[in-house]
Formats: structure tokens, C-alpha cells, sequence
């Protein structure tokens, strides 16, 4: 029996949703994989909240940079609470890194998309008052 070389995001959501390995959202025409056991429930809230990247504000795309990404501000994954759970851009999840949140508003990356305490969304800038 020959199996389908079709990529799974060109099958359709249902294949998604029933695939064993992972959960699978969608943010319109944004599929992503859910790979860190973030609940039903948490899932919407963060998609209907977080409509832009939370850092640098780039409305998602379908493009590798400006899609949408999980994010988990205090880089715990097991930390799944709605103050730590986000989306951002890819291009913001991969400079931001293992880095504390503080310490990447001075990199490079962040000084020349201006991405600071005042430009961020309301969600970072609440985590920064919880935890300072």
C-alpha cells in the first residue's frame, strides 16, 4: 500500500485535528502545530487575544518570518498559564531565543525594530509587572 507523500498542511483541518502525535490550531489560513500541550480552551483565548506578534506587532502571515508562533514569555514550557503563553512572529521567536525578556529589549534586534517595554502588547507588558 503506497502511502501519501501529501504535506499534512495541504490535507485540510480534519486531518489535523485527528492526527496522533499533536493537537493542530488555525488562525484563519495559519495552521500551527501545537507541540506543547496547551489546552482547548487556552488555545482560543491566545488566538482570539493575540491577532499581531506581541513584540513587534507585524500582522501574521503565511510567509516563514511573519507566522504565527507560541511563545512562552518566561521560556518554561511548563509554565502554561494564560500570562505566559503568546503568539509572536517566528523572526521575534527566533531572536528572542532562550533570553530573559528584559535582556533581549537591548539586542541588536530589538533596538532596530524599536521593540521595547512601551511598544510591546498589553499581555508582555502585564508579565513585566508581575514579575518585577
Amino acid at each position: 500500500m503506497r502511502r501519501s507523500r501529501t504535506p499534512l498542511y495541504l490535507k485540510g483541518y480534519r486531518e489535523f485535528e485527528s492526527h496522533p502525535h499533536r493537537s493542530v490550531i488555525s488562525l484563519g489560513f495559519i495552521n500551527m502545530a501545537n507541540n506543547w500541550s496547551i489546552p482547548n480552551w487556552l488555545e482560543k483565548d491566545v488566538r482570539s487575544r493575540d491577532k499581531r506578534c506581541v513584540y513587534c506587532s507585524v500582522k501574521f502571515k503565511d510567509n516563514f518570518r511573519d507566522k504565527a508562533s507560541w511563545e512562552h514569555i518566561n521560556n518554561k514550557a511548563k509554565d502554561i498559564e494564560k500570562w505566559n503563553i503568546v503568539l509572536c512572529c517566528r523572526s521575534c521567536n527566533s531572536s528572542k531565543g532562550a533570553k530573559k525578556l528584559l535582556d533581549w529589549f537591548k539586542s541588536s534586534y530589538c533596538l532596530e525594530k524599536n521593540i521595547n517595554k512601551r511598544t510591546i502588547a498589553k499581555i508582555v507588558r502585564e508579565y513585566i509587572k508581575l514579575t518585577q
